[in-house]
């Protein structure tokens, strides 16, 4: 299993990817099969999207396909684009429903569209230097509902770096100077980057608000807790974190509980507040490589795991020992989700209707080029054809001086002839 994910919005669906390619849908309060599909190539992660019931799936080969899951007995396969040169390794969208931000080891961060009413169209990209361990959104509905933050964690030559960003959520309506060429490369200056290097080396990264992120230290087996303040990221807590090393760090949904998971098999769980005090379960057997994903519900309510060892597990928080003052406490993610459901209703619905009306592929073709290899050729075509009328009269030139060497060497030997 590479991964799992709840259907959008009512979660009584389930999705799950092995790495051989087949996609299979399940039911949540039965646990009985819906259904399932062969893709036929290689899956390296999967992630649903909340703005329609649709499954973002990317391959190994680079390539990113779209599902409609509008019938979960019977998935669609509506789209198939290759956007990175290796594996997709990272899916993460952004909570306004709008955006798509995809990572890999060829140094790109594709940004797209999820809504199939723009036909997923690939919007931007961010560069960064090595693998993509992570990638973390966040979007604030009542406070800047017209901008989104991105964190990504990268790691090249044995160093971390974890690059913060903000984005508008409507990046397809954005002017020109968004970019700083071309090919759509987002412009530093544009989007506030701020390129963060560690003095630990990290895996994954998750965002609490714009200021404060979650990531792994791998040598060490911490959970840290990090502040970015003036472009600069400092510690403000460590806890303890897996047996093994490496693992992942997830955010609940309204922003209060960390998430993690490692080789070891355990997930663990602990508040933003108090990061000291957790709760581990035993889940997946780290004798088959231990717990591959872990993701919570759109109301923090569930969440779900798989592991290399092919279990999937259901988990559901108890509250029964509870007083009422701590039950409202927690309750909150609920609240936090209604806000979010209720905003993204009408757009829901937009895009159901479109991805309902998509033609269905028969199967995956194999690209060649990649969104940004097309994008670059592009460019070169174009400038190519700006520059052809120079070209031309440069080479009329050169055909013309070459005619006259030509003649001068010719005139050059007749002379030598007579003068012996």
């Amino acid at each position: 299993m590479v991964g799992v994910d709840f259907v959008s919005p009512t979660n009584s669906q389930i999705i799950s990817c092995r790495k051989n390619g087949i996609v299979q849908v399940w039911s949540a309060e039965t646990a009985a099969q819906l259904s399932s599909l062969q893709l036929g190539s290689e899956v390296s992660t999967i992630a649903c999207c909340q703005s329609s019931r649709s499954a973002f799936i990317g391959l190994s080969s680079g390539q990113l396909v779209v599902l409609d899951l509008n019938t979960p007995e019977s998935p669609r396969i509506i789209f198939e684009d290759r956007i990175h040169h290796g594996s997709i390794l990272h899916i993460a969208f952004d909570m306004s429903g709008k955006l798509l931000f995809t990572g890999s080891d060829d140094g790109h961060v594709i940004i797209l569209d999820t809504r199939a009413s723009n036909k997923f169209k690939c919007l931007g990209h961010i560069d960064v230097k090595g693998q993509v361990t992570g990638i973390a959104s966040l979007h604030q509905l009542k406070i800047e509902k017209e901008w989104c933050y991105l964190a990504i964690s990268s790691v090249c030559d044995n160093s971390s770096v974890i690059s913060h960003a903000k984005l508008p959520v409507d990046l397809h309506l954005q002017p020109k100077e968004a970019f700083d060429d071309d090919t759509f490369h987002m412009d530093p200056k544009f989007i506030s980057r701020a390129d963060c290097q560690l003095d630990f080396l990290a895996s994954s990264v998750a965002m609490v608000n714009p200021n404060i992120m979650v990531t792994v230290d791998v040598t060490k087996k911490n959970v840290v807790i990090l502040n970015l303040n003036s472009g600069k990221l400092t510690v403000t807590d460590r806890a303890n974190g897996h047996l093994l090393k490496g693992g992942s760090v997830v955010i609940s949904p309204h922003g209060k509980w960390i998430g993690s998971y490692s080789g070891d098999g355990q997930i663990i769980f602990r508040s933003i507040e108090d990061a000291q005090n957790s709760v581990s379960i035993p889940c997946h057997s780290h004798f088959l490589g231990g717990t591959s994903f872990l993701k919570f519900a759109n109301d923090g309510q569930q969440v779900l795991s798989c592991g290399k060892d092919g279990v999937i597990a259901l988990w559901k928080w108890n509250y029964d020992s509870l007083v009422t003052e701590e039950k409202a406490t927690v309750l909150g993610a609920v609240d936090a989700s209604r806000g979010r459901y209720a905003s993204l209703l009408g757009l829901r619905k937009e895009q159901d209707a479109v991805l309902q009306n998509m033609p269905a592929l028969s199967a995956l073709k194999c690209q060649e080029k990649t969104w940004l290899a097309k994008v670059e050729a592009g460019v070169q075509e174009l400038k190519d054809k700006t520059f052809e009328p120079q070209i031309e009269e440069l080479r009329k030139s050169i055909s013309e001086l070459r005619a006259t060497v030509l003649g001068m060497i010719e005139q050059t030997k007749m002379l030598m002839v007579l003068s012996s």
